[in-house]
């Protein structure tokens, strides 16, 4: 069959699986079942919303020229409206990196405490400390992950 005529599905058709984009898709759940209730949809909206907002801390920390700039990937809302309860998730695209000395990606520091003792990178943890200082302590952008 010969694919449409756009170029979006003729790219893929001439290069397949190969060249496609790998994205995660996450939602809450309630024991084994997606959590389609408001208050589900509204933790998966708000996830998204605080993905903004951090990249909003970064590029004002970016605009300070530190040596290792801080970059955030994209996080979109998806509604599966034709399945059973209109299920939300949460989607980002799905990055597998490797530093130049092969390590993967690693959380920097976490919501719950963790902070990387051996600080294989400074930059994470002082963007987290200037979104807090910057923000006269009202926020501080954590969760912190990349590669290296």
């Amino acid at each position: 069959a010969t694919p449409p005529a756009s170029a979006t599905n003729h790219r893929f058709h001439s290069y397949g699986w190969s060249r496609a984009l790998n994205y995660v898709a996450k939602a809450y759940m309630i024991g084994d079942q997606i959590d389609s209730s408001d208050s589900g949809v509204e933790a998966v909206l708000s996830d998204v919303l605080l993905q903004y907002e951090a990249m909003k801390w970064a590029e004002e920390f970016n605009r300070l020229d530190p040596p290792k700039k801080i970059d955030f990937i994209r996080a979109y809302a998806l509604q599966f409206v034709d399945r059973e309860g209109q299920p939300m998730f949460a989607v980002e695209r799905f990055i597998d990196g490797r530093d130049s000395y092969g390590r993967g990606f690693l959380k920097h520091n976490t919501n719950s405490g963790f902070v990387d003792e051996e600080q294989r990178r400074k930059t994470p943890q002082v963007f987290s400390a200037h979104s807090f200082y910057a923000s006269n302590g009202t926020r501080l952008v954590a969760d912190v992950q990349g590669v290296g």
